[in-house]
């Protein structure tokens, strides 16, 4: 009997597909997050820190926990009961809803958004419908809008407000996929 120092593999090839996944994974990751740390590095701890603590990022940083902080506590206070309900009854539809709370973790987040885009497009199913309405449902920025309407939100500046409204008025009458973003400030 030869002697073997590996047991031939259930799936072969297994070993090159995972390394070719892992190698391109890794460079789709490491490449961008490379470029962020070799940008950073370029600046002083001066300029790092004025950026870090601009008075926009400053917002961004207390909209983005805050909104976070909401969720979570949203979706642990209405996990706890679905999951209670889930558990202790049955009911019509209950296989229904455990698969609804399933889904999030089968449905990559870029396909139920892709999805969704689909779906409240001017040709989609949702969306060819509130068209003749003159609603339009995709590619708004909606939550710009509720900012607008309600500045005690976020403490938008007047040259803030000025370029939200320009930003939704070129949006109106060009469409926003042929306006380019610059995130940078203009000065």
């Amino acid at each position: 009997m030869p002697f073997r120092l590996k047991q031939p593999s259930v799936l072969p090839g297994f070993d090159l597909a995972l390394g070719y996944t892992l190698l391109y994974m890794s460079l789709i990751v490491l490449i961008p997050l490379s470029a962020v740390f070799l940008k950073t590095a370029q600046l002083s701890w001066e300029q790092f820190w004025a950026i870090a603590t601009a008075p926009r990022v400053l917002a961004s940083y207390r909209l983005t926990f805050g909104a976070s902080l909401i969720a979570a506590l949203v979706n642990t206070g209405a996990g706890a009961i679905v999951a209670w309900v889930l558990v202790r009854y049955h009911f019509p539809g209950r296989r229904l809803v455990d698969a609804m709370v399933d889904l999030p973790f089968a449905l990559p987040t870029a396909v139920a958004g892709i999805a969704l885009s689909a779906l409240y497009a001017g040709n989609g199913w949702i969306g060819g419908l509130l068209a003749p309405l003159g609603i339009k449902v995709a590619l708004v920025v909606f939550y710009i809008w509720i900012l607008h309407q309600n500045p005690k939100f976020v403490a938008i500046d007047k040259e803030a407000d000025d370029d939200i409204m320009h930003f939704l008025q070129l949006g109106e009458t060009n469409g926003l996929a042929n306006q380019p973003f610059d995130p940078r400030p203009q000065g």
